[in-house]
């Protein structure tokens, strides 16, 4: 049994396997657009972990050969359940990309399924507790690199009238997790299209694929590093004009 799948086009698990997150990025991959490298640790392995109360037989060398593998200077790690479950678990950035680091890392990520406030959502939201969530390795992408990077939210249309067209928030210079915590003041999303217009340009590119893909509305996250931008996160937006 293997542990681990990697963020590429040719994976084909579901997002009980692999978590809702990682799903919607091997979509972008399939789409041709631009997601940093990395790699899923499975949901059974989050709940063989909780079993056991350590990581499963196996799962050290493995993730010893990925992080080999994937040639990043630093990495995230975060959760990934098959069912969202935002801003409830554990995310632990900005890491060696080695299994003393990122091994330790993903013990959190496991174990952040029973904290009291996500088994609250759950209870509210009528999520099995059962599910268990995966890790997800990335490379680390900065928003905070240097004047020409930034992060941000975007929306294929307007949440509040479904009209179409970009609409969202950006930070310039700033990390992911300043915009989704409210800890800065965003701007509109259009400030992008004068102040990077390429990256404008790609990221409306990939908002008319995905909604294509979907035939729906779609939410992005995402990163700019240094004038490149990178797609985080992907899920229907739950409405259409």
């Amino acid at each position: 049994m293997s542990w681990i799948h990697p963020i590429s086009p040719d994976t084909d698990e579901p997002a009980e396997v692999i978590g809702a997150k990682v799903h919607g990025l091997v979509l972008l991959r399939r789409l041709g657009l631009p997601v940093p490298p990395g790699f899923v640790i499975a949901t059974a392995a989050g709940r063989a972990y909780r079993r056991a109360g350590r990581l499963p037989d196996g799962l050290a060398e493995e993730l010893a050969a990925a992080l080999a593998g994937l040639a990043a200077e630093r990495v995230s790690v975060r959760s990934g359940g098959s069912v969202s479950q935002p801003g409830m678990m554990t995310t632990v950035l900005d890491l060696e990309p080695t299994p003393a680091r990122v091994g330790p890392a993903v013990e959190a990520v496991f174990a952040s399924w029973d904290a009291p406030r996500a088994r609250l959502y759950r209870d509210l939201h009528d999520i099995p507790h059962d599910l268990g969530t995966a890790a997800t390795v990335q490379a680390m992408v900065f928003g905070d690199r240097d004047a020409r990077s930034g992060s941000g939210v975007a929306f294929s249309r307007d949440p509040n009238t479904g009209a179409p067209g970009p609409f969202g928030e950006v930070l310039f210079g700033r990390r992911g997790d300043d915009v989704v915590s409210g800890r800065a003041s965003t701007r509109p999303l259009d400030e992008l299209a004068e102040r990077e217009p390429r990256v404008w340009d790609r990221l409306c590119e990939a908002m008319s694929r995905v909604e294509e893909h979907y035939r729906d509305a779609c939410y992005l996250e995402f990163t700019v590093e240094a004038g490149e931008p990178w797609l985080l996160q992907v899920r229907r937006a739950g409405f259409v004009g």
